[in-house]
């Protein structure tokens, strides 16, 4: 109990040096701000990629790639919006974890090996 309540305290203290300036600067920061404009564009990705998949395994990559592309899109480099995409068109075909590795594989190899 004693290590734990030094974690928060600890915490508590880092919340206080940071104050209320830096979690300000924080919410408005340019790509804070912008995962507000796309989140209609995520509920649709959701709803026409996540509802179609086969199973949770097949959901799950399709759900981290919605949110990479539409809620941390400005931090995203063009060949992680290929391996996202590629997720999205392929991953709801996957019926077991095997056909999800390969084709998150596969979509790696496409997107962001080096020898493209």
């Amino acid at each position: 109990m004693l290590q734990l309540s030094n974690i928060f305290s600890s915490a508590n203290l880092c919340l206080k040096r940071v104050g209320v300036y830096g979690l300000l600067s924080i919410a408005f920061a340019p790509g804070f701000a912008s995962a507000a404009i796309d989140k209609e564009a995520y509920q649709q990705c959701i709803t026409e990629s996540v509802a179609p998949a086969e199973d949770w395994f097949s959901a799950q990559p399709i759900k981290r790639a919605c949110t990479a592309l539409y809620d941390n899109s400005s931090m995203l480099s063009d060949d992680d919006i290929g391996y996202y995409q590629c997720i999205i068109q392929y991953m709801p075909t996957a019926n077991n974890k095997v056909a999800v590795k390969e084709i998150e594989d596969e979509c790696n190899d496409q997107h962001r090996s080096l020898f493209n």
